[in-house]
C-alpha cells in the first residue's frame, strides 16, 4: 500500500505518526489537502513536507492499527 501511495517513510512513536512521501510528491495533492483540512488539527504538514498525525500511540497494537488506517485513507485518495 505504501508503494501505491508513494510513501517512503513511516515513523511511529508514542505521540503520533510521521509520514514522508517519495521526493516530497503526492499524486493527488488536492485530495490530500482536503483530508488534512477535514482532520480538525489531527494531521499537520511539517516544514520538511512530511505529515504528522498527532495521536496517543503508547500501545503497540494501537500503533499498528492506526498506521494501517491512515495508510488506507491515503491510498484511497489516489
Amino acid at each position: 500500500m505504501c508503494r501505491t501511495a508513494g510513501i517512503d517513510r513511516i515513523d511511529a512513536g508514542a505521540k503520533g505518526l510521521l509520514i514522508g512521501f517519495r521526493n516530497n510528491v503526492f499524486a493527488n495533492p488536492e485530495k490530500l489537502m482536503e483530508l488534512i483540512v477535514s482532520s480538525f488539527g489531527t494531521i499537520k504538514v511539517r516544514p520538511d513536507q512530511r505529515l504528522f498525525i498527532e495521536k496517543d500511540l503508547s500501545s503497540y497494537d494501537v500503533r499498528i492499527t492506526t498506521i494501517k488506517q491512515y495508510i488506507s485513507k491515503i491510498v484511497a485518495l489516489i
